[in-house]
């Protein structure tokens, strides 16, 4: 998993834009949508933050946001009265992908439905994240990468056990394209996870070994973040390893559940919200983030 971050792009950069749409039958999004205009590559230790362990190596590639507009909803909600408007406070939008969505190779159910209800989360938060699964082909997560196996069988990898998925959000695919519906222009970073072709990434903080961070926790806390909303897809697999890292991390952490879907494989979803629980992590709806 790769953290995608960076200071904001100057006036004067050529608009380079990143790949929002089309989802299945969805026009095309504009390049500039979600505000991004520059990309590059960079590597070594997040040194301003608080990684664990501290100076854990990681590399990132960078989408830089246009900054001057704002779409936080000051208007309606006073600062220091909806959580998404005290800067200490962060919305995590997880992996809104053709490939997620129906029609797609990997389709959570209902996962078209949150669309429109993130958009209108991410609109009160001044400070948005936006997750991206990102697959080299033949990565180690799909099935067809492991002969005789068929997706959602479960193997032993040397990092723990693996679900076996059909390949989706291989890179540079349409599949991996954020639908053309999602609307955060406002958003500072994407994460790109699960971009290593031998380990699995579900969380935005660490890789699937537990261990390798991304350098998320550190990038927060520079930002003075210490609250964390979670959004999107999908609840019993990203959204929750996201949310336990991050209450692992210290982070107040709270899941909206309104504006998530699961797939709820062989009991899945109870065991996320069961492991959600016992870390702390708290269940709220998108009314809550509007009082």
């Amino acid at each position: 998993m790769f953290l995608l971050a960076g200071r904001p792009a100057g006036p004067f950069r050529r608009p380079l834009g990143i790949p929002t749409g089309p989802s299945r039958g969805d026009p095309p999004a504009p390049f500039t949508k979600l505000g991004f205009v520059a990309k590059t590559t960079i590597e070594g230790a997040y040194r301003g933050g608080h990684l664990a362990p501290q100076g854990v190596h990681c590399a990132a590639s960078a989408l830089f946001h246009i900054a001057a507009r704002r779409t936080f909803m000051t208007d309606r909600h006073p600062r220091g009265r909806a959580p998404g408007s005290d800067p200490r406070s962060v919305l995590v939008v997880v992996d809104l992908q053709v490939d997620f969505l129906p029609g797609g190779a990997l389709a959570v159910p209902g996962g078209h439905e949150v669309l429109g209800l993130c958009n209108r989360a991410a609109a009160t938060f001044r400070n948005v994240v936006l997750t991206q699964d990102w697959h080299p082909p033949g990565h180690a997560s799909f099935a067809s990468s492991h002969s005789g196996r068929v997706p959602f069988e479960t193997i032993d990898l040397p990092y723990g056990p693996q679900v076996l998925w059909p390949d989706h959000c291989v890179e540079d695919t349409p599949g991996a394209r954020f639908s053309a519906h999602v609307d955060v222009p406002h958003a500072q970073l994407i994460i790109r996870k699960g971009v290593h072709k031998g380990i699995d990434s579900y969380s935005t903080f660490y890789e699937a070994d537990r261990t390798t961070p991304t350098g998320l926790s550190g990038y927060l806390r520079d930002k003075g973040i210490d609250t964390v909303y979670l959004a999107g897809l999908a609840t019993d697999f990203c959204v929750a390893w996201s949310a336990v890292d991050a209450a692992r991390h210290g982070f107040a952490t709270h899941v909206v559940d309104d504006c998530c879907r699961a797939i709820d494989l062989d009991g899945s979803l109870a065991k996320a919200w069961a492991d959600m629980t016992a870390a702390g992590v708290r269940q709220v709806r998108l009314d809550d983030l509007a009082v």
